[in-house]
């Protein structure tokens, strides 16, 4: 759904975006713009917001 909130997954996520689009502002990094295709890996404790523009879904593993 659209909107922007806070990445809180303390482990590390490999997210392959299958549709929709939108990006992640790690805090103090720069912005990562994502749509279907793409895929994103988030090392464990990696903080942020998400801006989704389009509904997303993904296919996603999260490493404990």
């Amino acid at each position: 759904m659209p909107g922007r909130f806070r990445r809180q997954v303390p482990q590390a996520e490999y997210s392959y975006f299958i549709a929709g689009r939108g990006s992640f502002t790690p805090d103090g990094g720069e912005r990562i713009e994502f749509r279907a295709g793409d895929a994103i890996y988030f090392a464990a404790d990696s903080e942020g917001e998400w801006d989704i523009v389009e509904t997303v879904r993904k296919a996603y593993v999260i490493f404990g």
